[in-house]
C-alpha cells in the first residue's frame, strides 16, 4: 500500500506549494497572479503553521496477472487518511492515521513522523513500535512552500479568481496539477519510493484554494473528485490503479507554534 501513501504525499506537497506560487503583481489583488504575489510576500513572514488533512481515496486496482491467485482481476481498496502536522521552515512533526479495506479485511495504521525539510529526510515510527525508520525521498521532504514556484504563471493562468468579503478563492482544474507533476519529474521519485511506476496522470476533478483576505495566507485547500490514475508492478504483474480523491487541507496557527512542536528530538535521529 506504499504507493497510495506516496501519491497522497506528492499531491499534498504540490497543493501546499500553492502557498508561494511565483508572481510580481501589484498589491492590488484582482486576479490569480496578483493574489499569488501578495501571498508570497505574506508567506515570507511565516515561521510556522499547523495543518489538518483529511483524505478519502476509492482505490481500484486492476491486476490481470494475479487473477488466478486472487479470484478476480479487480480489487477495490477504499482508503481514508488523516494527518495533523505542525511545521516550521526546516522541520515538521506529524501524526497520521490510515484505514483501508481490502478483500474483506480492514486494516488500520497509525504513525508518527518527523521531517527534516532542509535535508530531505523523514523519520517514521509506526504505532506499537519503538523504532524510528529513516527514509530519504524528495516527495513530501522538500521545502513545502516552494513546490510550485518554478511553474508559477503556467499554473496561475489556468486558475479562476473570485472573492467574498472575507476570502479570496482560486479554483483550478486538477488535470493541470497532473501536468505539474510530470514537469517536476516526480515520477522518478515515486519509482524510487518502492514501486515501478510507469505512468501517472490526473484526468479530472477540481482544486479550490481559499485565502484569508486580511492576511492573504492560505486557509483551506479542497480536492473534489480528483481522478488519479497510475500503473506499476506488484509481485511481478502490471497493476493499473484508479484513485478518485476527495480531501481537505486546513491551515491555522500561523506563527503561533513553539519550536518544540516541530523540531526533531535528538533521540529520534539516533
Amino acid at each position: 500500500m506504499k504507493v497510495r501513501l506516496t501519491v497522497a504525499a506528492a499531491l499534498a506537497v504540490l497543493i501546499i506549494g500553492m502557498l508561494s506560487a511565483c508572481g510580481d503583481g501589484s498589491p492590488q489583488i484582482t486576479d490569480a497572479k496578483s493574489l499569488a504575489a501578495a501571498n508570497k510576500t505574506a508567506q515570507e513572514a511565516v515561521e510556522n503553521y499547523h495543518m489538518d488533512m483529511n483524505m478519502n481515496m476509492d482505490v481500484t486496482m486492476n491486476l490481470p496477472g494475479l487473477e488466478d491467485m486472487l479470484g478476480s482481476s479487480s480489487i477495490e481498496v477504499p482508503t481514508s487518511m488523516e494527518m495533523r502536522m505542525d511545521s516550521g521552515k526546516e522541520t515538521a512533526h506529524a501524526n497520521s492515521s490510515m484505514s483501508m479495506t481490502m478483500m474483506g479485511q480492514s486494516m488500520d495504521q497509525d504513525a508518527e513522523m518527523y521531517i527534516d525539510i532542509t535535508n530531505g529526510t523523514a523519520y517514521t515510527k509506526a504505532a506499537g513500535t519503538d523504532t524510528w525508520q529513516k527514509s530519504e525521498n524528495s516527495i513530501g521532504m522538500t521545502d513545502m512552500t516552494n513546490s510550485l514556484s518554478e511553474l508559477g504563471d503556467d499554473i496561475l493562468s489556468e486558475a479562476v479568481f473570485s472573492e467574498t468579503e472575507e476570502d479570496y478563492t482560486l479554483t483550478l482544474d486538477a488535470a493541470v496539477l497532473g501536468e505539474a507533476i510530470k514537469e517536476m519529474d516526480l515520477l522518478g521519485s515515486l519509482d524510487a519510493a518502492g514501486m515501478g511506476l510507469e505512468d501517472f496522470s490526473i484526468d479530472g476533478g477540481q482544486l479550490t484554494y481559499i485565502f484569508d483576505k486580511e492576511s492573504v495566507l492560505i486557509k483551506k485547500i479542497e480536492m473534489n473528485d480528483v481522478d488519479v490514475k497510475a500503473s506499476g508492478d506488484i509481485s511481478g504483474s502490471t497493476a493499473d490503479m484508479e484513485m478518485p480523491i476527495n480531501a481537505t487541507f486546513d491551515f491555522s496557527k500561523y506563527n503561533e507554534l513553539s519550536a518544540a512542536d516541530y523540531e526533531i528530538p535528538a533521540d529520534v535521529k539516533q
